[in-house]
């Protein structure tokens, strides 16, 4: 889904808090992101005799297996649809994480530069990934409530990593001269890699970015580099107070909301600190 394995910890970390608060056994199984460990995991929580399943597999197609291996038991999704048996989904908005820190690009264009940019650069996932793909697509509407998209625009796929994001960042910068660049950012481990390319090559205060997740990695650099201009957070750490509730309600016979939202907020150097207080300072 573009996260990193911190996304994952997090949110596994606000599960067990919320089961512990509502008094719930939690089983854990991780799939690994594989279809076997699904099918997997679909046997061991059988196995254990679970009354209810979060779940936040990706494979639509295996969801109703799922389902049969449990034996029908209420299932809340998160961020993908799981099939017959699930009872409430907690969405995350994409297109709106996308369009925030695109609106947050686009002002910077106009107010800086009055839209005159020589680039507009994404650093993509690829086109398998419906989840990045959203948010960029959001990126591309939010610039464009305050900016057209400059005639030149790029696409650099298998971005979204720290590494290959800098590798395709300076390899781009050797072929688009001129002055502001502006990336949007799959991830913010992605712009982490494009700022460094930028840098390298002499051209850190050319290159300006946004990106997604407000990656524990990347709050130092919100904080402290002025060409980081923003991130959105998703707070996985969150979703357990929504759907560890509505899991307990389900199991339980009661009616529960069949869609849930997930909070969204921009991060940016003025409120990075406020919300993620343990942001190391900009001399470390």
């Amino acid at each position: 889904m573009g996260g990193s394995e911190w996304y994952i910890q997090d949110m596994d970390a606000g599960m067990q808090a919320a089961a512990d608060a509502a008094a719930v056994g939690l089983v854990e199984c991780d799939p690994g992101g594989t279809r076997d460990g699904v099918r997997r995991c679909a046997a061991e929580l059988a196995e254990a005799g679970v009354d209810g399943l979060i779940s936040m597999q990706p494979f639509a197609d295996l969801a109703d297996e799922v389902c049969a291996t449990l034996g029908d038991v209420p299932v809340v999704g998160i961020i993908y649809d799981q099939g017959t048996c699930q009872v409430s989904l907690l969405e995350v908005d994409q297109g709106r994480s996308g369009r925030l820190a695109g609106e947050a690009l686009g002002a910077l264009a106009a107010d800086r530069w009055q839209c005159q940019v020589k680039a507009y650069v994404e650093l993509a996932s690829g086109a398998g990934d419906v989840v990045g793909t959203t948010r960029l697509e959001g990126f591309r509407e939010g610039y464009r409530e305050h900016c057209e998209l400059p005639r030149q625009q790029r696409t650099l796929n298998a971005a979204q990593h720290l590494i290959t994001a800098k590798t395709r960042m300076g390899k781009l910068l050797e072929k688009v001269r001129g002055k502001p660049i502006i990336v949007a950012g799959v991830t913010d481990l992605a712009v982490l890699g494009a700022r460094e390319a930028a840098v390298e090559q002499g051209r850190g205060g050319q290159v300006w970015a946004a990106g997604q997740l407000a990656d524990p990695a990347a709050r130092q650099a919100i904080a402290c580099d002025s060409r980081y201009v923003a991130s959105v957070a998703q707070f996985p750490e969150r979703f357990g107070d929504q759907v560890v509730p509505a899991l307990q309600a389900a199991v339980a016979g009661l009616e529960i909301a069949p869609r849930m939202e997930a909070d969204l907020e921009l991060v940016t150097p003025e409120n990075v600190r406020t919300l993620f207080p343990d942001t190391e300072p900009c001399d470390t």
